[in-house]
Order: structure tokens, then sequence, then C-alpha cells
């Protein structure tokens, strides 16, 4: 099983949607995807088409930046893997967990109009992937000090949820009076394969005899494994024989994990505008609400008890053990798997989706420049929330076929960054693009075997949106009086 299920499992872990789109998006309103962060939030374009699979957001971020990974050593740089890094200054920034997100969109679908009644439609597919991993502290101490006898371990940390499904997606705007309006989006899901850990507890103690684990973990799968096989006499599970079920071709495989019924889902994205005159607005909204229920080739391994076995002894204050932290993470965890008591069921299980908040502030003191105050808050499966606060200058002309951002992005980690975002339209057609985090520094670096590896500076996060829309009635009135045009011509 770990030659082939774990490299998949950290596939999806490390490729996967902080949000569907970059929060420095919000205020562009002459692209449409404004939409997606707040469905109260109106396009400026009366009708739109996005160019099926042009759309996409690509994201990652971690709580720890490049720089907290490399110690200067002379012309070379040390890494946690190389004998002589000092962990002191990394243990205070890693915390309790090194956590990491990674999410993807592809945008196969999306269209939206405005009704006569200065309402708006929307409508869109699309592909989601989406993960997060936590990884304990205490696996620096590996990488520190080896395992010599009487070392705990706590890896209660220790997460990972990682899922992949089709997203239709239905939002209803509606302008309720001069002041308030309210959006909705509904939306059906439809899984493809997810891997998940619920852990309660997960320590070992080592000894010089033997090991103590006590654990209190389970981990639930939505994927074509093949665990027929793997069953031991006492009915627990020989879990490094399980293996991916095997497929005549890969195409069967892909076929296999297309979105299915069997794993269904629900969300619901909920946002307000507030206009206080013509030069302040305000506004609120929550997205990703919602679940997956999985029920297609659901494995659930679970391991609950107290456990005694033989070790293994790593000490790399030994000069035949130095770099050799990788090795003594693989033989732990092969020594805990094939020691630990894991039995097998293959009932349902349900993941939840990633909720983030969005609360904003814009005035406009001219109807082409908008000066924004957003903050974002994203609530992980892994127990962590990451929260931004972005200030932003947005050019949104009516008659120019450009529109730009500029912004700060502040994180509460103490990270910061420039934003920007630039949709260019020729035509009917739009280009758009942007970043919420633009790292200013990059360093090389040169570790002792020799390889150089760029890294950003102080930056922990990446985001980027791209995408093609087709804009019909784009460029609006300086006075944005669209939702009363009905009004304005029945009288």
């Amino acid at each position: 099983m770990k030659n082939r299920l774990i490299p998949i499992i950290a596939a999806l872990a490390c490729t996967s949607a902080a949000g569907q789109v970059s929060h420095t998006l919000y205020y562009m309103e002459s692209v449409p995807q404004t939409n997606i962060l707040n469905p109260a939030r109106q396009p400026r374009a009366n009708k739109y088409i996005s160019v099926p699979g042009a759309n996409a957001y690509v994201a990652a971020s971690t709580n720890l930046r490049p720089l907290d990974f490399f110690q200067k050593d002379g012309d070379k740089w040390l890494t946690p893997l190389n004998n002589g890094f000092d962990y002191d200054d990394l243990y205070d920034n890693y915390k309790k967990r090194l956590a990491i997100d990674a999410n993807v969109n592809i945008g196969i679908l999306n269209f939206g109009w405005r009704t006569s009644d200065g309402n708006y439609w929307t409508f869109s597919l699309s592909e989601r992937v989406s993960a997060d991993a936590a990884l304990p502290a205490d696996l620096l101490k590996i990488g520190d000090r080896g395992l010599p006898s009487g070392t705990v371990l706590d890896f209660a940390t220790l997460g990972i949820s990682a899922m992949a499904y089709s997203e239709l997606a239905a939002s209803y705007s509606y302008a309720f009076d001069d002041q308030w309006t309210f959006g909705a989006r509904a939306k059906v899901l439809a899984g493809s394969a997810a891997a998940k850990m619920r852990n309660s507890k997960f320590s070992i103690r080592t000894g010089e005899d033997k090991w103590h684990v006590e654990t209190d973990l389970e981990i639930l799968t939505s994927f074509p494994l093949e665990t027929t096989g793997c069953i031991k006499e006492d009915g627990t599970v020989e879990f490094d024989s399980v293996d991916v079920r095997e497929f005549d071709e890969d195409r069967d495989l892909i076929k296999h994990l297309i979105p299915s019924l069997k794993n269904p889902g629900f969300g619901i994205d909920l946002g307000a505008t507030y206009k206080f005159n013509d030069n302040i607005r305000f506004s609120a909204s929550v997205t990703d609400l919602g679940f997956i229920s999985w029920g297609r080739d659901v494995s659930r391994f679970k391991s609950d008890g107290d456990f005694d076995f033989h070790g293994i002894n790593y000490n790399l204050d030994n000069p035949e053990h130095n770099d050799d932290f990788q090795n003594a993470v693989d033989d732990a965890v092969d020594s805990v798997l094939t020691n630990c008591q894991v039995t097998l069921n293959h009932s349902r299980f349900a993941t939840g989706l990633r909720p983030s908040v969005y609360l904003g502030a814009e005035y406009t003191p001219v109807y082409f420049l908008n000066l924004g105050f957003l903050s974002h808050t994203k609530f992980h499966p892994t127990h962590r929330v990451n929260q931004d606060f972005n200030i932003s200058a947005t050019l949104n002309p009516y008659k120019f076929p450009a529109s730009a951002t500029f912004g700060y992005t502040i994180n509460t980690l103490g990270l910061s960054s420039a934003s920007f975002g630039l949709a260019v339209r020729m035509g009917v057609l739009q280009f758009y693009a942007m970043t919420d985090y633009i790292p200013a520094k990059y360093n090389v670096y040169k570790t002792t075997d020799g390889d150089e590896i760029p890294a950003p500076h102080n930056i922990s996060n990446v985001n980027v949106s791209v995408g093609l829309n087709l804009l019909f009635g784009s460029k609006g009135y300086r006075d944005r009086p669209m939702t009363q045009t009905s009004s304005i011509i029945t009288e």
C-alpha cells in the first residue's frame, strides 16, 4: 500500500480551492466572477457567458514561510534534513502543527443575466479539488533528536482532509429596495474521491526494549482500494497489504473516479449588500456551507487502543544516522502500521466544505474609483482558521476597456504582500487575471547537496485566478441606475 496509496492521497493533498477565486476580485464589478465571493453582488454586465474550461483558480498556503526552513551556514543553506540544523527557531514558528492547504477550481460553464426588474441570475458548473493537511510539531523531534529511549511523540494534531467533486450551482441576487440587496446560491455536489483522518489520540513513547503506542484514530477513504485479501485471522487489517484496485487500463480508473450520485452533497452561499449613501456601501457573505456524503468505494480503517512492540532506534547525533530523517520517519510509520491493530468497515461518512466569511466596506469618491476594505476568514477542517485583511483601490471605468485593482493583503500570521488584478475587454471578449499575494523578494537557497531552490523570502500563500468571459451590455451607466431600468421605461 505504501508504494501506491500514500502517493495518491498526498497528491490529493498537494494539488487541490481558500475560496473559489482570489479575494482581490471582490470589488471588480466589471468581472462577473465577483458574484462568486458574494452572491448578492451583481456584475456590471447585463449578460455574460464564461468561455468553457477557460476559468481557473489555483491556491496553496501554509502557516510557515520558506525562510523558516532554511538556515545560513557559510555559503550553503541547511534544511531540517541536514545535520547541524538549529531547530529552536523552527519550533517557535511551527507552534503545534504545520498546516498546508491547496485548492483548484476549474470552471466548466458559467453564465448569468440581469432580469427586467433589476435582479440577477447565474448558473455554473465547475470541478473542484480541495485539501488540507496538518503535520504535528513532534515530527521535528525525529529530525532534531532521533528516537532515543524515553522520547514521547504526540501526533494528535496529525490530520488530512482531501476531496475532489463536481459542483452545479444556481444563484439569485434580489434588489430588495434602493439600499438592500440579498443573494443566495444553491449547490448540488457529486463527489469523485476523498480521504479524511479523524484523530483523537495518537502518541508514541519509545523505550529500550519496546515502544508504547496509544491510538484513537480513523482513516476514511472513498477510493477504489483492494481490501479483500488484507484481513488477518484475528479480523484485523494487514494495513501494508492494502492497495489500489487493479484496472485493465488507466482510463478505467479515471472512468471510475468520475463524479457519482452515490457521493451526493449540497452547499449554499449567502450574501447581502447595504448602500449607506451614494458613496458608501457595506457587504457580507458566507460561502461554502455544506457537505458531501460518501458511499462509493468507502473504506474506514480504525485503530483504537494501546499497543507495545519492538521499535527502531534512531539517534541523529550518531554519525551513522546523519541526514537520515526521511528513513527514520519511514521506518517509524511502517513499524506503527505493522503493529497497531486496525479494523475495517465500509459504512458511509461525510465531509464538510470549507466555509469562508467575507466582510466588506467600500467608499466611492468618484464613479470610477472604489476604495475597499475586505476581511476574509477561512475555516479549515484541520482545526485551523486563516484570517486575511485586504485594502484596495479599484478602477472601474465605464467606457474604458480595462479595469484594475491594486491592494495590500495582511495575514494574521504576520505575513503581508501586495495584491493586483487586471481585466481587459476586447469587444465582447474579456480576459482577467489576479492574485492576492505578490512576493516582493526571492531567495535562491543552495543546500549542502549543491541543489539550488528558488523560493519567496517572506510569503507562505499563493493564489492565481484567470479567465475569459463574453460580456454583453458591459459598460453600464455612471450613476448605476441599472436596477431601476424597467421602472424608468414604464414611466
